[in-house]
């Protein structure tokens, strides 16, 4: 059981969670939020009660560097962070395409084509 997954909490503060099974039972869990981070060793059950069921899940692995655990941390965070831009910069670019998509749509609609042989024939 390993991932990251971020959700909102009260308004527009966004929380990446990043978790991973390091032995049976043992989850390292992360949470990181407005440049602060919280670590601790849980439970598999606690960390599914932990989880909003709203989450959206961006990653389903990560590396774990049992001999450096402020490593692993500081990496997790990077990963984190690097996937959220990311998929920012994805969204941002199918809101782009599909606002262009609707705006050479409704140009197109308020075009009118005229019949060939009207548009060239002989006066």
């Amino acid at each position: 059981m390993e991932g990251a997954c971020v959700y909102v909490v009260q308004g527009h503060n966004s929380v990446l969670v990043m978790y991973k099974e390091v032995e049976k039972n043992k989850v390292l869990h992360l949470t990181y939020s407005n440049g602060t981070s919280h670590h601790q060793f849980i439970t598999t059950k606690l960390l599914t009660q932990l989880l909003p069921h709203d989450c959206v899940h961006i990653l389903y692995s990560l590396p774990y560097l049992p001999d450096s655990l402020e490593t692993t941390l500081n990496n997790w965070i990077s990963i984190g962070i690097n996937k959220l831009n990311i998929l920012n910069r994805q969204e941002e670019r199918r809101k782009n395409d599909k606002m262009f998509n609707n705006t050479v749509y409704n140009l197109n609609m308020n075009m009118k084509f005229t019949d060939f042989n009207e548009r060239f024939k002989k006066n």
